[in-house]
């Protein structure tokens, strides 16, 4: 008998904790805010809460939005309107509070539509009709910075506070742990002071400083902040391709990491138009779509166009700039690529593929099999490169460039190991592939080992 009590007992209590605990998780009364009496209460929480109770959210009020990079997540949609007098109950109860508030300060009307997250991250108007419960799925974009310093805050940056408990994420599930209970706009800094807007909960859209937010958005009495930087729809556009009388196509450049990851925007758009091209100065140039309103400053890309009497004419090969020298101009050796080319005034400088003349090495060069010299004929510089093998007519190996074949040399595929090693390294990856490429079948197998 006693044991069935105590069983009784224990029972009895397990259900008196575990309706404890569910009143918690789905906030029947958490974070309400009666303002008078019991026919009103709103709340500040972040969270939706349809009927002032947390968490209850139904196929009827998601929606799916996306983030500028493209993530889809759930948010809700609620159209009920408040009353005038609920407005000014809401409104009254704020500006009678702890938080430094005036008639001034309020800058949008309480609402049920939308939550300080979707305000921060989403929409920044007043016809924005989402609630979004956090805003993980924007902090992970790569179009958010990495979080700021309070030193490189801006005005348009978005203030978060952060606590731990219970909170419902996007599709409506129960959490608990670390969370973004609010976020707010910066609109000012000013001797230290950062002033911003958000809209608290059901409540109003705020001017406060950044301190002066309800407890419900604190952890332990305190503000715990990160700030962040986000661009909404805006995208980080640069040109991929120009297909000439067809269009561009632009793609994204964001990328950021994110636990370890690393992501990029996915977004790519495409135009039919055509750029103008505008001269603007000796160094650049301006490119313009009248079609899609892009612009970009890109460097001239500069040639000389005659040397005669000693007059130089240099130009843009995409512009109309155009300059004239009496000046001479140096050709100094860059790299294996090109030389620069630049005038003894200091008026241009540009750089330019040589105009090479390719040669074998003489007979007795070990390295003949391997490397012809080059030498540019404008700026007389000489570089080692190596043979540009093909297959001749007779099954043989020829370079291209320089004439050398299996005539003059030993069959490449004939050498031992090590020296076809030595020759294969001295390759770059492209020619490599295009080596490759040209062997027969029976022979691809001893290359990939080697």
């Amino acid at each position: 008998m006693k044991n069935k009590f105590k069983f009784l007992s224990y029972l009895l209590f397990f259900i008196i904790i575990s309706s404890l605990l569910l009143l918690n998780v789905y906030g029947v009364s958490r974070n309400r805010i009666d303002i008078g009496d019991n026919n009103h209460s709103f709340s500040f929480s972040a969270s939706y809460d349809p009927n002032i109770t947390l968490y209850s959210i139904t196929s009827d009020n998601n929606t799916t939005l996306q983030t500028t990079e493209g993530t889809s997540f759930n948010a809700i949609r609620d159209d009920r309107i408040m009353t005038v007098d609920d407005i000014n109950d809401c409104n009254n109860e704020v500006i009678s509070g702890n938080y430094g508030i005036t008639y001034d300060d309020i800058e949008g009307d309480p609402s049920y539509s939308y939550n300080c997250h979707s305000y921060a991250w989403y929409d920044r108007s007043e016809s924005n009709v989402y609630w979004i419960n956090i805003p993980n799925v924007f902090i992970d974009d790569v179009h958010c910075s990495d979080e700021l310093t309070e030193s490189q805050l801006q005005p348009d940056d978005i203030v978060t506070y952060w606590s731990y408990g219970w909170y419902a994420d996007n599709d409506g599930n129960p959490c608990y742990g670390y969370y973004c209970t609010h976020s707010a706009v910066v609109e000012s800094i000013e001797n230290n002071i950062i002033v911003c807007i958000s809209k608290w909960g059901q409540y109003g859209l705020y001017r406060h400083d950044i301190d002066k937010v309800p407890d419900e958005y604190k952890y332990n009495g305190e503000i715990d902040t990160k700030y962040y930087r986000y661009t909404q729809d805006e995208h980080s556009l640069s040109i991929d391709e120009d297909n000439g009388e067809s269009g561009h196509t632009f793609v994204c450049t964001a990328e950021k990491t994110v636990n370890g990851v690393h992501k990029t925007c996915s977004y790519t758009t495409e135009c039919d138009g055509e750029f103008t091209v505008t001269s603007v100065n000796s160094s650049y140039h301006r490119i313009y779509c009248s079609n899609c309103y892009y612009s970009e400053y890109v460097d001239h890309d500069l040639y000389i166009y005659s040397a005669a009497y000693e007059d130089y004419v240099v130009k843009c090969h995409d512009c109309s700039y155009t300059i004239e020298c009496t000046e001479e101009p140096e050709y100094i050796d860059g790299d294996e690529t090109g030389h620069w080319v630049d005038c003894t005034c200091g008026c241009y400088s540009f750089y330019e593929e040589h105009d090479y003349n390719y040669m074998p090495l003489l007979s007795n060069d070990s390295n003949r099999l391997y490397y012809h010299i080059a030498t540019c004929r404008v700026c007389t510089g000489t570089h080692y490169l190596a043979h540009n093998w093909v297959n001749d007519v007779g099954g043989d190996y020829m370079c291209t460039l320089c004439g050398v074949s299996e005539d003059s040399v030993p069959g490449i595929m004939s050498l031992p190991d090590p020296e076809l090693e030595a020759y294969l390294a001295s390759l770059s990856g492209e020619e490599l592939e295009e080596f490759i490429a040209s062997l027969p079948e029976d022979q691809v197998a001893r290359v990939t080992a080697l």
